[in-house]
Formats: structure tokens, sequence, C-alpha cells
């Protein structure tokens, strides 16, 4: 007979005694040039060549596979000139259970004036005990357009998953030449399951998007955007301060998916000047 009498590891209280990740990643562009490129572990930068298409794609990843509580991302993207930019993530980003930290993604968006920029990542999925803290800031100047999409989905309901309990935070900042036009934050934490159940809420919904478009031509685009979300469930666009806001709402991530992209497909055929649909990553 053998008795293990090695002393057992106390159990981890707090994200704070674990190893978190401190990732960043920015790029920007000068009408076809590259000016300026800083990556640092697990975030990082790639810009790969796609066939039958002139417009860059820029694809940020995050390495280590997903975050959890503590880990802290940042990506930036800046483009002058009269560069077209297409930016998106090489696979959809896990958030992982936490103990008590969130963990925090933050991006930031420039756009000088003559210049067009589409920030269409994948989707964000949290996990059950996942805590988030998501921040989304764009600047606009002049003649500059912008459309920017975000969406995150609670549990993959196609594997028997949900998320019961966490905590998410959602915030949006959106300046055009310098001053605020949009300020928007959704907060929801404690029993997820009770809360995503209020009509007021998400009304039983587990996956939701927001979708905003900064432009001079913002305010002519409406009707076409209101005419397509007839089209794509509970969802909803309108105008604030000149922005073109967007919402959806879907049972899971498979049907957010689905009406995000049939509005996505229709408004930019509209707009004109974008990169060909869809992001040739979102096809892989």
């Amino acid at each position: 007979m053998f008795v293990d009498t090695s002393p057992s590891k106390p159990a981890v209280s707090s994200d704070a005694g674990m190893q978190r990740a401190r990732g960043a990643a920015r790029v920007a562009l000068s009408g076809a040039r590259v000016a300026d490129l800083y990556q640092k572990s697990p975030c990082k930068v790639l810009m790969p060549r796609v066939d039958g298409r002139d417009q860059a794609e820029i694809v940020f990843i995050n390495s280590s596979g997903g975050i959890a509580g503590g880990d802290e991302l940042d990506y930036a993207v800046r483009v002058a000139g009269a560069a077209v930019t297409t930016v998106t993530t090489q696979a959809s980003e896990k958030v992982y259970g936490a103990i008590d930290r969130d963990a925090r993604l933050h991006m930031s968006i420039a756009v000088d004036d003559g210049a067009t920029l589409e920030w269409l990542p994948q989707q964000t999925i949290a996990f059950d005990g996942a805590r988030l803290r998501r921040r989304t800031d764009i600047d606009v100047e002049g003649s500059g357009r912008v459309l920017a999409l975000d969406w995150l989905v609670m549990g993959r309901q196609a594997s028997g998953e949900t998320m019961i309990r966490g905590a998410l935070r959602d915030e949006w900042r959106v300046r055009r030449d310098g001053r605020l036009v949009w300020a928007d934050a959704l907060r929801l934490t404690g029993d997820l399951g009770a809360l995503a159940r209020r009509r007021a809420s998400l009304g039983s919904n587990r996956a939701f998007a927001t979708l905003v478009y900064a432009a001079p031509d913002a305010t002519d685009r409406l009707e076409l955007a209101r005419a397509l979300v007839e089209d794509c469930g509970e969802s909803g666009v309108t105008l604030v301060n000149g922005l073109l806001v967007g919402r959806f709402l879907a049972f899971d991530g498979m049907a957010l998916a689905a009406h995000v992209g049939f509005f996505l497909e229709g408004f930019r055929a509209g707009l004109g000047g974008f990169a060909p649909w869809p992001p040739r990553l979102w096809t892989c």
C-alpha cells in the first residue's frame, strides 16, 4: 500500500493569482501603404493577399485560443488617405468562465477624411461564468466612412450550452470630428438566465448584435436599412445624431449570423465602395 503524503495545492480563489494575457495589436494604413504596425503576444496582425480583391483585408488574431478573467486585449486600426479596408478576426472569440475578474476587450477605430473602414469581427461566444467588459471606440473625420459590427452569443445552443451566470458589459463611443455623437452601454450581471427572459432585456434570446454606420450619407440610408431589417427577425434601425444604429436579436448564434449576413449583404450593396462580400475569412 502506498500513501500519497504530498501536500495538496490550495484552490485558487482569484483570477489575480493566475497567469493572464496582456496583449495588443495595432495597424495604420495611409492609402495602400502600411504606416504603422505593432503586435504584442497573444495579439497578432495578418494582412493576407486575397485573390481578386484590390482592397486591404486586415485580420486580428488572438493566438491564446480564448480569453479568461483578468485577460486584457487591445486592438487598434487607423486608416487615412483613400484607404478602403475590411478588418475582421480569424475566428470567433471565446470567453471562458472567470473567478472574480473581468476579461477586457478594447477596439479602437480611427478613420480620417476620405477613408473607408469596415469592422466585421466574427462572433464573440461567452461561456457560463464568463465575465466580459468590451468597449468599441470610433473616431471619424470629415467624409470618412465606418461600418462597424460587434455581436455576442451566450453559449453554444447547438452544443447544449447556455450561459446562466456571469457578467457582461458592452460599451460603444462614436465621435465625428471630435464630437461625441453616440454613447451606449449594456450591462448584464448575476442571474443571466432570468435577465435574458425579461421582455425589456433580451426576450429569451441568447444572441445579439449592434451595428453602426457613421458617414455623411447615413441619414439617406435609413429607408434602405429599415426595408432590410423587416426580414431579420427581432431587429431594428434608427438614427442618432446622424449616426445609423442597428440592433439584432436571435435565439442562437446561427440565426443571428443569418440575419446579420442578410442585412450586411443588402446594405453594403446599396452603399457601394466597399470590399467584396463577405470577408474572405468568413467563408473559410
